[in-house]
């Protein structure tokens, strides 16, 4: 058996190895202005059930169309990956063997090899967790490596971070990115007194943490020649600022670097990164509420970024920014920046290829619901009339969102003749579909407009509706869709 000497001196040994092995790799990084390339595999755990490889094989699906848009990274195709996996039969050692990936990363001509390995549950904790391992493959090197957990419903944010982290380890060779993680080791049983004081220490490092980053990160802007590396040095500072901690938050300092960072990098990753975290410095970086007074602020920093995120780093995360604006406008009744953020979401909702229309599409409706409850019915901006362009379409996304919001808007009005008029407008544009969901989605539009009927007093045409369609499902009425009617 080994001890822990020993198998630690083995690890630094082959770790030495390696960096030698580098330094004689001359060659190595000469491209680095071409696009690099990565093979994306997946590993679960040996007790694995369907339910968790369906996931892990989702995720991998939502990473590879992630990564295919980071600008430097080209994807290798998973039909060629699978045809590597056959000549070399890695199917049972490919998870555990490094000298098969690296055949695999040869094989596939890919510079980097991104695995997923899903990890088996604690006993305590049944949160799923992924390992994700970026490694060189032609030396074996280990370029990153992150543990995060995942949820079935967020599975295309964790791809979007994903993507996002293997494109920095891919830019910056030299710099691999560092995380840290402030953390007690929580007591248990008699020992939950102490509890406090731990937390407390946490806190404390912490705070010290951003301190001497703060401090480190204006030095090197000071020293520092060239307008980039300040640029990234502000960013930074700003990336301090934001944290909601005595002494340490600064809301108009963190603002104005991170949109001075945004600008001087308007195209590139670096303006990207300011434009994210310029979004979300208003909400506590703990609790993600926004502190007393500062919502006006929260919301022009929302719509800032909205606009002016460059389209090759526009993901679902931006798309979801008009629905995260709805309830704060909503709440200080702004009116007029309401319809300019409806304006433009319509604009990029409306483009002929727009990977993002139904995030955005829901963003428009649920700031045009927001919009028709707080104005001025006489002189107050209306949204409906884009909403009717577009339940009158032939855009079949846009058609179903508009016509649902414009019926809970005569919902809201207790008109719900003309709420019934628009249930069935949604349900008629799905009329040539054959998905199923879009079947039962048109099912419980046309219940939905016999409610509406019969609340509006025309029960007959209520009646006459429901009988005028035999459902999907015969059994989807049957647990009290059908007789809430």
């Amino acid at each position: 058996m080994f001890n822990r000497v020993t198998v630690i001196t083995l690890l630094l040994t082959v770790i030495t190895l390696l960096l030698t092995a580098m330094s004689l790799l001359p060659t190595l990084g000469a491209a680095a202005d071409d696009d690099g390339t990565v093979a994306l595999i997946a590993a679960v755990y040996a007790e694995a059930g369907m339910p968790e490889r369906e996931l892990v094989g989702a995720l991998l699906a939502l990473l590879e169309q992630e990564v295919s848009i980071q600008p430097g990274l080209n994807v290798v195709e998973r039909r060629q990956i699978e045809l590597a996996l056959q000549e070399l039969a890695l199917s049972e050692d490919l998870g555990h063997n490094l000298a098969t990936r690296l055949q695999l990363g040869k094989i596939v001509s890919a510079d980097l090899i991104l695995t997923l390995e899903l990890l088996k549950p604690e006993k305590e904790d049944e949160t799923l967790r992924v390992l994700v391992r970026i490694v060189e493959s032609l030396t074996g090197a280990i370029r990153g490596e992150s543990v995060a957990p995942i949820e079935e419903s967020r599975l295309d944010e964790a791809a979007v971070q994903m993507a996002r982290y293997l494109a920095i380890v891919n830019a910056e060779p030299e710099r691999p990115p560092i995380t840290v993680a402030v953390a007690p080791f929580e007591s248990q049983g008699r020992f939950d007194r102490l509890r406090p004081l731990e937390l407390g220490l946490r806190d404390m490092i912490a705070t010290r943490l951003l301190r001497w980053s703060y401090t480190i990160a204006k030095e090197r802007a000071r020293r520092e020649d060239g307008q980039e590396k300040g640029q990234a040095s502000g960013f930074q500072v700003g990336y301090c600022y934001a944290f909601h901690i005595d002494s340490i938050w600064n809301a108009e300092r963190a603002d104005e670097l991170l949109r001075r960072a945004a600008g001087s990098d308007p195209d590139g990753q670096l303006g990207a990164a300011a434009l994210r975290l310029l979004g979300e410095i208003s909400f506590h970086h703990d609790t993600a509420q926004i502190s007393t007074g500062h919502q006006p602020r929260a919301v022009d920093q929302l719509l800032y970024t909205l606009q002016n995120m460059p389209n090759q780093h526009r993901d679902v995360i931006w798309s979801r920014l008009p629905a995260t604006m709805s309830p704060i406008l909503s709440g200080l009744g702004d009116t007029t920046k309401t319809m300019q953020t409806i304006e433009f979401v319509v604009a990029e909702a409306e483009r002929e290829v727009s990977p993002f229309r139904y995030q955005l599409a829901m963003g428009v409706t649920a700031l045009s619901t927001g919009l028709i409850a707080s104005r001025d019915p006489a002189t107050g901006p209306d949204p409906i009339p884009l909403l009717k362009r577009w339940a009158s379409g032939e855009e079949v996304t846009l058609k179903q969102l508009a016509s649902r919001a414009l019926a809970q808007i005569a919902q809201n009005q207790r008109d719900y003749a003309t709420a019934a008029k628009w249930h069935l407008t949604g349900a008629d544009g799905l009329a040539t579909s054959t998905s199923v969901s879009d079947l039962f989605t048109r099912d419980h539009l046309r219940v939905l407009a016999a409610r509406c009927l019969r609340q509006a007093g025309q029960w007959r045409e209520a009646l006459d509706g429901l009988e005028s369609f035999q459902p999907t499902g015969p059994q989807s009425l049957s647990a009290g869709y059908w007789n809430a009617t």
